[in-house]
């Protein structure tokens, strides 16, 4: 009788690394296909760019700050 329970024991025991190694390797390619997905594999260094130019100029931030301030509700009332 040991002898059963001792291959029972064992039995289950592989049979539980196998489900905790099934859902290690479902895990890993989840993290993969969300590596994909979000392009990891892009290269850690790319190729230096010029940085980008502000989208406003001097000229257009200098008229803005010649415009009046707009009136506040109490005005218009």
């Amino acid at each position: 009788m040991p002898t059963a329970l001792i291959i029972f024991d064992h039995v289950f025991l592989l049979i539980l690394f196998l489900i905790a190694l099934f859902f290690g390797v479902l895990a890993l390619l989840a993290g993969r296909v969300a590596c994909v997905r979000l392009r990891c594999s892009a290269p850690l260094n790319p190729p230096a760019s010029p940085p980008a130019r502000p989208s406003t100029t001097r000229q257009e931030g200098a008229a803005d700050q010649l415009r009046p301030p707009l009136p506040s509700p109490s005005h218009l009332a």
